[in-house]
C-alpha cells in the first residue's frame, strides 16, 4: 500500500476564493535511510514497499538532489532495485550528497475529490474523479477551488437553502486510500467569519452566523413578544438592538430573584404601580456573547412561578433606526448578508429597450421596447470610515436584494468602480458613497403587435 502524505493541505475553515486555501499537495514520500555508491551511481535505502513502488514507477524524486550542482531536475529514473529496499537511481553518486532526505515516487495516481453533504438534498455529496502524474517535485497537487466554487448558490432567494448556499465540505484523497476528513469552505474571500452588519431597530432582519461548519442564515428574533409562565424562551438577537419580552403573568418585583448573566445593565424591567410590579423586560444586548436571564416569583403563598430568556447575540457594525428609506441586502466578499438603508435621494431611470418603429402613411411611431430595465442610483450622506468601507464592499459582490419586510427583489451593478477614498484624514464630507444599480427584471411595455 502506498505511503501518501499531505505535504499541503487547507485548515479546517477556509474562504474558497482566497488563492490556494483549497490546494492539496500530496507525495507517495519514503524517507531516506541511507545512501551509498553502487558502481558510481546513486543508491538510496528506503525500504521494501518503496523499493516496490519504485521500480514499478521507474522515476523517483530525491530531495538530496535539490540544490547540487550539475543536477537539472532532482526526478530521476530508477535502474535497479533489490527486495531489501535499495533503489539506485541513473545519476552519479557523489559523497558531497546528504545522507538523509525523502524520496517521492513520481507515477500516475487516480484521485476523488468529493464536495457536499451526504444525505442532503440541498447540497448532496458529488464526487470528480481524476488521474494525476506527479510533479517535478514529486507532488500531486490539485485545487479544488473550482469543484467548491460549483456548489454555492447565486440565485435563490436569500432565505432558501440557507444551510448549504454559501458554503460546502471538501476533501481530496488518492482512491487507493480511500476518504479524508472534509474541510468547511465558506463563500469568503478571506477569513472565515461572517462581518458584521448595520442594525436597524425596527426593521428585523436576516441574521448570519457559522454553526458546526455551516452558515445559519435565519430571521432574527420577533422584536417583541410574549414569554409563558414556566417556559423558556430561546431568541437570535444583533447586539445593540432592544427586544421586548412581555411576561404571561405580571410579578412581584420585592419576591422575585434576578440571575442575569453575564452580569452588566444589557436589560431592563417594564414595571407597573412605581416599580412594584414587573410585567416584562427589554433586552439590549451590548456585546456579542451567550446570554441567560432567570426570573424566579415566590411569595410563599401563590404558585411560584419562573420565566427563562436564553439568547444569543451576533456582533453589529453600528445600531440605527429604520427611516422609511430604501433598504438593501448585499452579500458580503467577506462573508455574511450585511444592510444598509439609503435616505437621501435616489435617482430612478430606466435602461435598454431599443424602440421598434413602423411606419404608416407618413408617421413613424413606436410599437415596441424590448428588454428595458429600472436604473437606480443611490446616494448615502456623510459617513465614518468604517461604514464607507463596508459600503464599499458591494461593488464586489454578486448578490444584491432591496428589502421590503421579506421581499427581496434583486438587482444587479451597473459596473464594478468602487467609490475611491481620501485620506489623511479620512474626511467623512470628502467621502460620499453612490452606487448605480439596475433591477433584473425585465419591465414590461404595453407593445402592439406583442
Amino acid at each position: 500500500m502506498p505511503t501518501y502524505l499531505y505535504i499541503t493541505e487547507p485548515d479546517a475553515n477556509v474562504a474558497i476564493y482566497e488563492e490556494d486555501s483549497l490546494l492539496y499537495e500530496i507525495a507517495n514520500q519514503y524517507a531516506i535511510g541511507a545512501v551509498a555508491n553502487n558502481g558510481g551511481l546513486l543508491q538510496v535505502d528506503i525500504g521494501a514497499t518503496g523499493a516496490s513502488e519504485a521500480d514499478d514507477a521507474g522515476f523517483i524524486y530525491l530531495s538530496i538532489l535539490d540544490g547540487q550542482d550539475n543536477i537539472n531536475t532532482s526526478v530521476a529514473a530508477v535502474t535497479a532495485t533489490t527486495g531489501g529496499g535499495l533503489v539506485t537511481v541513473n545519476v552519479p553518486y557523489s559523497a558531497s550528497y546528504p545522507t538523509s532526505g525523502n524520496v517521492r515516487i513520481v507515477s500516475s495516481v487516480d484521485f476523488t475529490i468529493e464536495t457536499g453533504y451526504t444525505g442532503e438534498t440541498g447540497q448532496p455529496l458529488k464526487s470528480y474523479n481524476l488521474n494525476l502524474r506527479a510533479d517535478q517535485n514529486g507532488l500531486f497537487r490539485i485545487n479544488a477551488f473550482r469543484a467548491a466554487l460549483g456548489r454555492l448558490n447565486f440565485l435563490s432567494n436569500p432565505t432558501a437553502n440557507t444551510g448549504f448556499e454559501h458554503n460546502t465540505k471538501v476533501s481530496v484523497y488518492p482512491d487507493s486510500v480511500g476518504s479524508k476528513t472534509p474541510v468547511n469552505g465558506f463563500k469568503h474571500i478571506e477569513g472565515v467569519t461572517p462581518q458584521p452588519t448595520i442594525a436597524y431597530q425596527g426593521c428585523r432582519q436576516l441574521v448570519s452566523r457559522i454553526v458546526s461548519g455551516k452558515y445559519d442564515i435565519e430571521l432574527e428574533s420577533v422584536l417583541t413578544q410574549t414569554i409563558n409562565e414556566n417556559t423558556s424562551l430561546d431568541l437570535l438577537t444583533l447586539q445593540g438592538k432592544s427586544y421586548t419580552i412581555n411576561f404571561q403573568t405580571a410579578i412581584d418585583d420585592a419576591d422575585t430573584i434576578i440571575i442575569a448573566s453575564p452580569a452588566g445593565t444589557w436589560y431592563s424591567l417594564i414595571t407597573e404601580d412605581s416599580g412594584q410590579t414587573i410585567t416584562g423586560v427589554v433586552i439590549t444586548p451590548d456585546t456579542a456573547t451567550d446570554y441567560e436571564l432567570i426570573f424566579t416569583f415566590d411569595n410563599g403563598i401563590d404558585p411560584a412561578i419562573t420565566y427563562t430568556i436564553n439568547f444569543t447575540a451576533i456582533a453589529t457594525l453600528d445600531v440605527r433606526n429604520c427611516c422609511g428609506g430604501r433598504l438593501f441586502l448585499f452579500w458580503n466578499p467577506k462573508g455574511g448578508w450585511c444592510y444598509y438603508e439609503f435616505n437621501l435621494q435616489n435617482v430612478e431611470s430606466t435602461t435598454g429597450g431599443a424602440p421598434t418603429f413602423t411606419q404608416d402613411s407618413n408617421f413613424i411611431r413606436s410599437v415596441n421596447y424590448s428588454n428595458q430595465q429600472r436604473e437606480i442610483t443611490l446616494i448615502a450622506p456623510p459617513e465614518t470610515e468604517a461604514v464607507f468601507d463596508y459600503l464599499n464592499q458591494m461593488f464586489f459582490t454578486m448578490q444584491i436584494f432591496e428589502v421590503v419586510d421579506t421581499t427581496y427583489t434583486p438587482y444587479s451593478l451597473t459596473d464594478g468602480q468602487a467609490n475611491s477614498k481620501r485620506l489623511r484624514p479620512f474626511l467623512a464630507t470628502s467621502n460620499r458613497f453612490s452606487i448605480d444599480l439596475i433591477k433584473q427584471e425585465i419591465l414590461t411595455r404595453i407593445n402592439e403587435g406583442k
